[in-house]
């Protein structure tokens, strides 16, 4: 995919011009200075793009004419992020990092050891932004998928969540090292699930039921990581083999 970047939750038609919506239009013409005949791929989020042009371009509007249809299946082995509330902007990098990386589905969860508490339209408002943040990582990297990313729920509730290969990033002792579990799960259909605890890490009760649910706990790098780096740590290695699965 060459060019600029537009979403289009909506779709597009497969061939013919397509009005682009007023923020992306005037983020490509003020913004990124686009001119007619540009390049430009539409994409709806969930595997289908369309390759444009630019055929007409104002100051707060922008039309596209569309010239052939792309649709990138689902891959074979999907990942999902698990991730607890962490604080600051912490949350919304790791978003952004696991949507370049492909993750199809984030799970954000309320841990014990969570400063982060969301209540009433908090939560709606942080899923849209967490929802922009992913688009824009999007655009960004050329990824044509969003992941699904759920209002946050308890530990508890998130661990009834249906899934296949289920680790969790653990600084017990006893832990296998992440590429080697993968490895050992090669076999197995389904997604491979990762959880990340926060600052605090999960507590031994959350340990505990997380090992009651299946949560085999995994090492990570040979230090101790924020979460963010946790994140970006697990999903790489996660991503690289499951290409080789």
């Amino acid at each position: 995919m060459s060019g600029f970047r537009v979403y289009l939750p909506e779709g597009a038609p497969d061939q013919g011009a397509v009005d682009l919506p007023a923020s992306e239009a005037h983020h490509l013409v003020r913004v990124l200075r686009a001119r007619v005949g540009d390049a430009v791929t539409l994409f709806d989020g969930m595997g289908t793009a369309w390759q444009a042009s630019l055929s007409a371009v104002e100051s707060r509007r922008a039309t596209a004419q569309v010239h052939a249809r792309e649709d990138v299946p689902m891959p074979a082995r999907t990942l999902v992020l698990t991730l607890a509330l962490v604080k600051g902007k912490a949350f919304d990098e790791i978003v952004r990092q696991a949507t370049q990386l492909g993750v199809s589905a984030i799970r954000p969860v309320a841990t014990e050891h969570c400063e982060v508490k969301l209540k009433g339209g908090r939560v709606e408002s942080k899923l849209e932004h967490w929802r922009a943040v992913a688009v824009e990582a999007c655009k960004q990297s050329g990824n044509l998928r969003l992941p699904e990313l759920a209002e946050p729920v308890s530990l508890s509730e998130a661990v009834n969540l249906p899934a296949g290969t289920r680790l969790v990033a653990s600084l017990e002792e006893g832990t296998v090292p992440l590429a080697q579990a993968l490895r050992n799960a090669g076999e197995v259909s389904g997604p491979w699930e990762i959880a990340i605890g926060p600052e605090g890490d999960f507590s031994p009760g959350e340990y505990t039921l997380l090992r009651e649910a299946g949560y085999r706990p995994v090492s990570l790098a040979r230090h101790v990581l924020r979460a963010e780096t946790a994140a970006l740590y697990a999903l790489s290695v996660m991503d690289a083999a499951a290409d080789c699965a």
